[in-house]
């Protein structure tokens, strides 16, 4: 009696159901993670607001080619995610200007912004690349 009394708290999970729990469980946690991500990045953007005269934000994207992935802080997104994370921080900071930049660095050393351009330009090293978010409330 003591064992059917803790399993009929379980409840019956279906085929399709059990198929789907993997893809339900990574959903989770990519939400979970994309949350985390704006959390820390507008905490970082309004501490600088509160105690600095800088009128920008830079979190700069560690790339991970390898995995296709992307992180802040420690907080992994994959690069499809950028759009929706862009949006998000525009939504939070309405009046600022809020922008991905993807910059390469030339043959003369110097940083360039390539994440609107269509075609990877000749004197670029892809190799360099550096990634961040910008807040600007100037």
């Amino acid at each position: 009696m003591y064992l059917s009394s803790l399993t009929a708290q379980l409840k019956p999970i279906d085929k399709e159901s059990m198929q789907s729990l993997k893809k339900v469980s990574e959903d989770i946690e990519k939400k979970r993670q994309f949350e985390s991500l704006i959390k820390y990045i507008y905490n970082k953007a309004v501490t600088k607001a509160s105690t600095s005269s800088i009128k920008t934000h830079k979190e700069v994207i560690t790339i991970n080619p390898k995995e296709y992935t992307m992180s802040v802080n420690g907080i992994s997104f994959e690069r499809s995610q950028i759009v929706d994370i862009v949006n998000r921080l525009r939504e939070l900071f309405p009046s600022c200007l809020v922008e991905h930049k993807m910059l390469s660095r030339g043959q003369d050393g110097k940083l360039y912004d390539i994440s609107k351009l269509d075609g990877v330009l000749p004197f670029v090293d892809r190799k360099n690349d550096q990634a961040c978010f910008l807040i600007d409330w100037s």
